[in-house]
């Protein structure tokens, strides 16, 4: 981690720490992710390249969480592109799958730390079809496991 801003609730880090070791880190500055995968060993700079989501159907993916980027390209050497600082780069690249440079910092726009409660339940396909509206407006966090 290489930078926490308590007041924005922004975090910059390398591109390379673990989302767990992120969510870790800023646990003491009263703050978490908004959203990310339940595989949390994924690499912050890969979990943004790939568009990853996580369980919430009115939370953002995690690319849409990224504030700035730091990009190491073939073409312009190392550039730091924001919504302010070339904006169309910027869209374009927060979501890049590696194809406009590799990720080398990114800043994330973080939330203050919430305590979640999961609820585990057995259901079968016809009882999750007429539920899921229901279950998605009730709940922040839905997540299906099927297992044939």
């Amino acid at each position: 981690m290489l930078e926490v801003d308590k007041e924005r609730k922004e975090v910059r880090v390398q591109a390379g720490i673990r989302v767990q070791g992120l969510v870790e880190a800023i646990k003491e500055h009263g703050l978490t992710m908004q959203n990310f995968a339940s595989i949390r060993e994924q690499q912050i700079g890969g979990i943004v390249q790939v568009g990853a989501h996580g369980a919430g159907a009115r939370l953002p993916p995690i690319d849409e969480q990224v504030v700035s980027m730091k990009l190491v390209t073939p073409a312009k050497g190392t550039i730091e592109i924001s919504k302010e600082k070339d904006p169309e780069l910027f869209y374009l690249a927060r979501c890049g799958l590696g194809g406009l440079g590799v990720v080398a910092e990114v800043t994330i726009q973080c939330v203050e730390r919430q305590e979640l409660v999961e609820h585990t339940t057995v259901s079968n396909l016809k009882e999750l079809k007429k539920n899921h509206k229901k279950m998605l407006s009730e709940n922040k966090h839905v997540k299906y496991l099927y297992i044939p």
